[in-house]
């Protein structure tokens, strides 16, 4: 990919100024042009050179998305409208405009350089369905949100007025809401003298603590050797050839989940463990943790999203989710019922931002060993576990990738996020697909254009691991994806290329691969849940199967009740089958009652293979084909009977 010659003064701050302004920068940021690439930050400079649109692509609108189809992307006010002309928008069905921030007292911040009005026409002009949203942003301050906990709601209020009033003004169709929340101090413990009694009986206890937690820990160790063999047994049966049964993948997944559950629990109660064995040692007992106060949170972000739709009835509203709710406010904002908004937008980037010395991709799809227990997978499972809709929900495409600089003097590791207009003109010395993470791996030589000169590793996306990532996506059910950024990649970057060759047109995308997992098997599409097959088409029949184990196992009364009826039929079985036997002189000859007696024989039959395969540990494929044999095997002997049987009854 080329780029225009840039002047002497701008080359001079890119090759000189800014890789030593970055270097100086204490960590980089997605939402801040400062973060980025050097050659990036001079591109969305005011007045820099727009890039020449790349020769042979499609024109702007010939191919649109196929109806239903939701593809959200950004567009920061930073990034010059120059950039945003260049974006095909019939490839876009949301648009939200960054920069208004809102302030405690209830102020709309509107950016320096507002273009969301000549953006809602170009938008609207390319994709009269294109809907445009003003990106409101809040940052809880460190002492308290005032925005939030005014005594009657004066400040929200005031904010859902102007953003009513800019709405109305910009020609905007809604807006999208981004809240950043800092989690909440939990009250400290400090102990306490402890009497005799209270020394003696914590004794006991904490003796009684450390058992359990060691034999805890034994059996996470056994789980851990166990979850590895299945791994490396699916390794090898994927390496001969052999076909893993979705059900193996889904279970062996739902075991490494719970794996993970139990272990961060573990760790919990280890350190409280630690904890009050530390004070008892000094003679003092740990008094029960105090209650936290309520969190208000979570219903003040309610009334403001009532109040929002309130004032626009027909707008259209997004609510931002942060990939990990460490604040635990949407939690409590979901367990109030369904928001009154009409998308969720889960913004699933920088998992591995908190491993500065270890560089790390932006969005692993399931969680591993290598980047750690928080991906794509554990984010949509999360939210959705809050009876969030899964086609209410967004999650997706990231078009900047993340490279790292590689010191081997033991100086901090840098890096910065770069758009693919920056990293395809760099020398590539290798590059892998991760498959623990499901991202692209570029080692580079050096960086053109940075000082000093050092090993470089690049975190990316092709066209193949966003074709496996919208895969995976749409296994789940979700509603659709999203784009950071708009006008950050040329027009036939890999995430363009994606987005034109699987979601436009009328007729249904072909089959993409899917996301690696932890396993390094591609079989996600195993995820989709019975909740997935009602939004896209009817079941199957292992879908319909899979409906059934969960309705049978899930209910006691059900299990009971077919309990009861196989115990009550096998004993009828039984004694067909001794009755038979002394009699079969007298019934035999009679066709009649020998049909009757296999209906029984093979109604019974059924009721069991039905039993094991719904409750019983061996729903595979092989039950049902052992009962079909024996059913085949029993009406031949019938037929055979029929040709065979005396004319007159024997004496």
């Amino acid at each position: 990919m080329s780029t225009l010659p840039l002047p002497k003064w701008l080359a001079f701050s890119v090759f000189t100024l800014l890789p030593l302004l970055a270097l100086a920068q204490p960590r980089a940021a997605l939402h801040n042009p400062a973060g980025y690439f050097p050659a990036d930050q001079a591109r969305f400079q005011p007045g820099a050179p727009a890039p020449v649109r790349p020769p042979g692509l499609p024109s702007a609108g010939a191919r649109p998305l196929r109806p239903g189809v939701t593809v959200f992307g950004w567009l920061p006010a930073w990034v010059p409208m120059t950039y945003a002309r260049q974006v095909d928008f019939a490839l876009v069905s949301h648009v939200a405009y960054g920069g208004y921030r809102a302030s405690e007292q209830g102020e709309l911040q509107v950016p320096a350089a507002d273009s969301a009005q000549p953006l809602a026409t170009l938008v609207h002009r390319a994709n009269p369905r294109g809907q445009v949203l003003l990106n409101l942003g809040y940052h809880e301050p460190a002492t308290g949100a005032a925005l939030l906990e005014t005594a009657g709601g004066s400040a929200r209020q005031a904010l859902v007025e102007a953003l009513a009033r800019q709405v109305g003004a910009t020609g905007a169709n809604g807006v999208h809401l981004a809240f950043s929340f800092r989690p909440r101090a939990t009250p400290a413990v400090e102990p306490r003298p402890a009497s005799k009694s209270e020394y003696e009986s914590a004794e006991k206890r904490l003796k009684k603590t450390r058992n359990e937690l060691n034999d805890q820990n034994k059996a996470l160790k056994q789980n851990y050797k166990t979850l590895q063999a299945v791994r490396n047994d699916f390794v090898q049966r994927k390496k001969s050839g052999a076909t893993i049964a979705p059900t193996e993948l889904a279970e062996y997944q739902r075991q490494q989940r719970q794996q993970q559950a139990d272990s961060s629990q573990f760790i919990a109660d280890r350190d409280r463990f630690r904890a009050e064995e530390a004070a008892l040692s000094s003679h003092m007992v740990l008094p029960p943790a105090p209650a936290a106060r309520p969190d208000g949170r979570p219903a003040a972000v309610r009334e403001l999203l009532a109040a929002l739709r309130q004032a626009l009835p027909s707008a259209t509203l997004t609510l931002e989710l942060p990939a990990i709710d460490s604040a635990r406010v949407y939690a409590g904002l979901l367990a109030l019922g369904p928001p009154p908004v009409n998308l969720c937008v889960l913004q699933a980037f920088d998992y591995t931002a908190a491993r500065p010395d270890d560089p790390g991709p932006l969005a692993p799809v399931q969680p591993s060993a290598a980047w750690g227990p928080q991906a794509l997978a554990t984010s949509v499972d999360y939210y959705l576990k809050q009876k969030l809709r899964p086609a209410q929900l967004l999650v997706g495409l990231i078009a900047p990738g993340k490279v790292w600089t590689v010191y081997t003097s033991g100086a901090p590791i840098r890096y910065w996020y770069v758009t693919s207009r920056s990293l395809a003109i760099q020398p590539v010395k290798a590059q892998r697909v991760d498959e623990a993470s499901g991202s692209l791996r570029v080692e580079l030589d050096s960086l053109r254009g940075m000082l000093p000169q050092a090993p470089h590793v690049a975190w990316a996306d092709d066209t193949t691991t966003l074709a496996a990532r919208y895969a995976w996506a749409t296994g789940r059910g979700l509603g659709g994806v999203t784009i950071w950024a708009l006008g950050f990649d040329a027009p036939d970057a890999p995430l363009w290329s994606f987005v034109r060759a699987h979601l436009t047109g009328a007729a249904t995308p072909t089959a993409a691969p899917v996301a690696p997992d932890t396993t390094g098997l591609a079989a996600d599409t195993a995820q989709a849940s019975p909740r997935a097959s009602e939004d896209n088409g009817p079941q199957t029949f292992t879908e319909a199967m899979t409906e059934a184990e969960s309705w049978v196992k899930g209910s006691a009364l059900a299990q009971v009740v077919l309990l009861f009826l196989v115990v009550l039929l096998a004993g009828a079985w039984v004694g067909m089958l001794v009755g038979a036997a002394q009699t079969a002189r007298y019934w035999v000859p009679f066709a009649r009652r020998l049909a009757w007696m296999l209906v029984l024989l093979l109604g019974t039959g059924a009721l069991l293979g039905l039993y094991v395969s719904c409750v019983g540990p061996f729903r595979r494929g092989s039950v049902w084909l052992t009962w079909l044999v024996v059913l085949g095997g029993l009406v031949m002997l019938w037929l055979a009977y029929r040709r065979s049987r005396p004319a007159t009854p024997l004496p």
